[in-house]
């Protein structure tokens, strides 16, 4: 609530990304949470990303916590 009562909606992704552990994440982080599950495919992920290069790199790369995984059917 403060970050947008005092106009710092910038620093918005970054509270969200950090504090995953509290179950938050970025609408690209559930976009590679789907494409991972095959629920969507990559193309349909990067169409609805925020930053479609971020969200590449994201799933280039594996997942750094066990609380992120959802299982792993990578159509790339």
């Amino acid at each position: 609530g403060n970050l947008i009562r005092e106009r710092e909606t910038h620093q918005l992704i970054n509270v969200i990304q950090t504090n995953v552990a509290m179950g938050m994440q970025t609408r690209d982080q559930s976009l590679r949470s789907l494409y991972e599950r095959g629920q969507i495919t990559i193309d349909t992920a990067m169409t609805y990303a925020t930053d479609p290069e971020e969200l590449r790199r994201m799933t280039l790369q594996p997942r750094r916590s066990p609380a992120l995984s959802g299982g792993s059917n990578n159509k790339r």
